[in-house]
């Protein structure tokens, strides 16, 4: 598989041969030359600025040329690029680490260049080797005794004590560890520490990259489960970076990789660099299928508002949008063959009156056409869920397939109800055009059909009881419905079987949706040979219901699962033919409580740790023994996982904000984006004002 964890950060690599560079810096770089210095430590870390104006074109290869030639799928994803990358500053060529604000942590040679400028930290006073001076800063202020101590060569910053205000200078050449923070975040004793030591002046050798060849092999432009999305970045001496990947989509996430690549935090007005070049990184998923669940049937989302978490599921590279389009409360799906369905069942109705005149809440087939194809330029498939047979909203505008005991619930002993659902799946099945189709399963209330009837008459003339008549509909759906649609069906799977379809009741390629428990997977549906995804609600993968303490420590809990002997990969006992039926996973937002003003908070920061186990093994994130005891081979360096892993989402939380994914943070810090118009570019808030505009008038205009 090769790869690496680049989901969230600015390179993590496994398998390639470069030293994994995580943010902060580890201990053992230097700032200046490459080699050792006098302590024995070795590296170096140059920064390699983006020019102005970056062009992201097709490579001049033969080969490139001819899968990019003609392709607006190609050209779009070429534009999208490099209007991210573009809009530095060339300066940025010169920018050191070491400007205000940035974290970093390393040595400091015994001659450094000194900056004309000063910055100051405040930092814990256990971090540095400080030495008493003779001066104090008694009856100044803060701000005054920073100028004493600039005025004095000696000293490097002072120990400030809150309670007194009694301010001790100190000579120290450490760097500081921690960024700009107010007193109160430390308590009583504080340095403010003085970097007047600066790096040496960067290499002549990092030019600012000024463009981006892109390099696809394949001219298809197909998005499914079998889609390679596998891609090398490479970015070498000479100011021109590289992306090369079999399809356009594996080029999409080099090219997002890239940006990632780029420290949010380093310089400022607008200064942007990528701390570690040259460099090469060879990447490839870990799950062919890396999603998020969205629930539209409890609360209507906006069709501008599904497009805009399509933009941030390609930003973690994620590649599905599990759609959860309609539940008992609503049926908002328009379909030519059945008006009534969403003219009906479409919020406002019976379950949720109007309270003024407002027009239905629906997605049309040009909004859905309009959606699958903008998710597919972005590498995002779409794969819709109509529920079934129960909790469904589909008795709004078909009452009479429905039980009399149960709105929501099919009477499924009608021999037209799977006329009519083949005549509508086929319908869907133009729209959505993924190879895989979801129909729910789950929570079917039995009671529905032994309250009603005609079907409890029926059931006693054939001998079956309400449960066996739940299968009796999966057999008659994969015996008249399933063969006609051309699809791989997936459903719900709970830890109890009998909430839902059998394996033996379904196509054996059906794909199973593991929603409780992480165990049913490793003991039920992958040794029973059935393709399984999992969204674990048992192990806090439902974003909706956080796990305990504060909530922006719930990631945590997402991020750090395992499975037996500390394989997240499932059941060492699996042979490779088991593994390889686990297709990967997906978080989940129902919609009870959740709508577009409180989504991006609730969602994006669990949703983001688990894409990245999604695309990352344990061996390239680091997982020590000590969580997963039975995972070897992890590369010798590698301590991302928990330890530095809050640094790295912290960064991606904050490129997300800058793109108008309003995630929230996981802690203490600044990110641009908390300075609103003061903290971006003006051409950056107009595009984002733009935007908002656009999202407006097309409300509007409905």
């Amino acid at each position: 598989m090769g790869i690496t964890a680049i989901v969230l950060t600015l390179v993590s690599v496994a398998d390639a041969s470069v030293m994994p560079m995580p943010y902060p810096l580890p201990a053992n770089f230097t700032f200046g030359q490459c080699g050792a210095d006098s302590s024995g430590m070795t590296g170096c870390v140059t920064a390699r600025a983006l020019a102005p104006t970056v062009s992201v074109v097709c490579s001049k290869k033969p080969t490139c040329t001819a899968a990019c030639a003609g392709s607006t799928l190609f050209q779009g994803t070429f534009s999208r690029y490099a209007s991210r990358l573009g809009g530095t500053n060339a300066a940025a060529a010169q920018t050191q680490k070491g400007t205000l604000g940035t974290v970093h942590r390393g040595h400091i040679d015994t001659k450094p260049h000194e900056s004309a400028t000063s910055y100051w930290w405040i930092l814990n006073n256990t971090n540095c080797n400080l030495h008493d001076m003779s001066m104090t800063c008694t009856n100044l202020t803060i701000d005054q005794c920073k100028i004493k101590c600039e005025q004095n060569a000696e000293c490097g910053g002072f120990l400030y004590y809150s309670k007194t205000g009694v301010m001790a200078l100190k000579n120290s050449t450490c760097w500081a560890d921690v960024g700009p923070l107010p007193p109160s975040d430390f308590g009583d004793d504080l340095f403010v520490m003085r970097n007047m030591p600066q790096p040496e002046p960067l290499p002549p050798t990092s030019a600012p990259i000024t463009t981006v060849e892109v390099c696809v092999t394949e001219s298809s432009e197909s998005l499914d489960s079998s889609t390679d999305e596998s891609y090398t970045v490479s970015i070498p001496a000479d100011g021109t970076a590289t992306v090369s990947a079999a399809t356009i989509f594996g080029a999409m996430h080099g090219l997002e990789t890239l940006t990632q690549l780029v420290d949010v935090r380093v310089g400022t007005g607008g200064l942007r660099t990528i701390p570690s070049c040259p460099l090469d990184i060879s990447d490839a998923p870990r799950f062919e299928y890396r999603g998020l669940l969205i629930d539209s049937g409890r609360h209507f989302l906006p069709i501008d508002h599904v497009k805009h978490v399509v933009e941030a599921a390609a930003m973690v590279k994620l590649n599905v949008i599990h759609w959860h389009l309609v539940d008992s409360t609503s049926f908002a799906t328009c379909s030519d063959e059945f008006p009534s369905l969403c003219a009906a069942g479409a919020y406002p109705n019976t379950y949720s009156p109007p309270t003024r005149n407002v027009s239905k809440a629906v997605y049309t087939k040009a909004d859905m056409v309009d959606l699958v194809g903008f998710a597919k330029s972005r590498g995002v498939r779409i794969v819709p869920e109509w529920d079934m047979p129960g909790h469904g909203g589909w008795g709004y505008g078909m009452p009479e397939l429905m039980t009399t005991a149960c709105a929501d619930a099919f009477d499924v002993t009608r021999p037209d109800l799977y006329d009519f659902l083949t005549k509508f799946l086929t319908e869907m099945g133009s729209i959505f055009t993924d190879d895989l189709l979801f129909l729910g399963g789950d929570e079917l209330s039995v009671d529905c059909f032994d309250n009603t009837p005609t079907i409890a008459a029926w059931m006693k003339e054939h001998g079956l009881n309400a449960s066996s008549t739940q299968q009796y509909f999966w057999q008659e759906m994969t015996a008249k419905v399933f063969p006609k649609l051309n699809k791989t069906i997936s459903v719900w799977r709970a830890d109890d079987p009998n909430r839902g379809p059998y394996q033996t009741n379904v196509p054996r390629s059906t794909v199973f949706n593991v929603y409780q428990s992480l165990s049913t997977l490793w003991t039920q549906t992958i040794p029973a040979g059935t393709p399984s995804v999992v969204s674990i609600a048992g192990q806090n993968w439902y974003l909706d219901s956080e796990c305990g303490g504060y909530n922006q420590n719930a990631w945590t809990c997402i991020y750090n699962l395992h499975g037996p002997s500390g394989s997240w990969l499932g059941n060492p006992a699996w042979t490779p033919e088991q593994a390889a039926l686990f297709k990967g996973g997906e978080t989940a937002i129902w919609g009870e409580g959740i709508n577009e003003d409180n989504f991006d908070a609730f969602v994006w920061r669990g949703a983001t740790a688990g894409a990245e186990r999604l695309w990352s093994t344990e061996q390239s994130l680091g997982c020590p023994t000590s969580i997963c005891p039975g995972i070897t081979n992890v590369r010798p360096g590698v301590s991302h996982w928990l330890k530095d892993e809050p640094a790295r989402l912290s960064d991606q939380l904050c490129r997300m904000g800058l793109r108008g994914i309003h995630t929230g943070p996981i802690g203490p810090g600044f990110c641009p984006s908390d300075a609103g118009s003061q903290g971006v570019s003006e051409l950056h808030r107009l595009e984002l004002e733009n935007a908002m505009l656009r999202v407006k008038l097309a409300r509007a205009l409905k």
